[in-house]
């Protein structure tokens, strides 16, 4: 079955749709809660609903690290769905899903991996102050420090 243009578009947006829906529900979510576990925040939801800023802006960091690195993912998966144009069928379709999936998978794994070594890194640096102790007793300087330490370091690496 051929499919019309408008047809082509549907399923193109659909798709472009699938992916960025799962990228942001899933992949950063899952992401930054891994970043808040290996940096040892300990029970950060809690903290947050507690009020704590400090978690709350680091986690917002993190949040925002990983956006920053996925985005240039995504923009490719988009690329790759605009490349079947002309040729959607089922078989296509499932075969960019999954290339979608392992490339995510791949981005984020490296994406979290570069966030989580450049942190530890600077903060085995500043050999005066624990940022991880600092921010879980609501300190947020320490989180804005560290936060901006993960966004340059997502910048640098998208």
């Amino acid at each position: 079955m051929e499919l019309s243009i408008n047809q082509e578009l549907l399923v193109q947006g659909l798709l472009n749709l699938f992916v960025g829906v799962a990228v942001a529900i899933l992949g950063i979510y899952l992401a930054a809660w891994l970043i808040m576990k290996i940096l040892g925040i300990q029970n950060f939801q809690e903290k947050i609903g507690e009020g704590n800023l400090a978690v709350a802006t680091l986690g917002a960091a993190a949040i925002i690290s990983v956006a920053l690195i996925m985005g240039n993912a995504v923009n490719a998966i988009f690329e790759l769905v605009g490349l079947i144009a002309g040729n959607i069928s089922a078989g296509n379709i499932i075969t960019v899903i999954f290339y979608a999936f392992v490339y995510m998978s791949v981005s984020l794994i490296v994406g979290v991996f570069v966030l989580l070594l450049g942190a530890k890194v600077f903060t085995s640096m500043t050999k005066k102050i624990d940022e991880i102790k600092a921010i879980e007793e609501n300190n947020v300087s320490a989180a804005l420090l560290l936060g901006a330490v993960l966004i340059v370091l997502a910048l640098m690496a998208s």
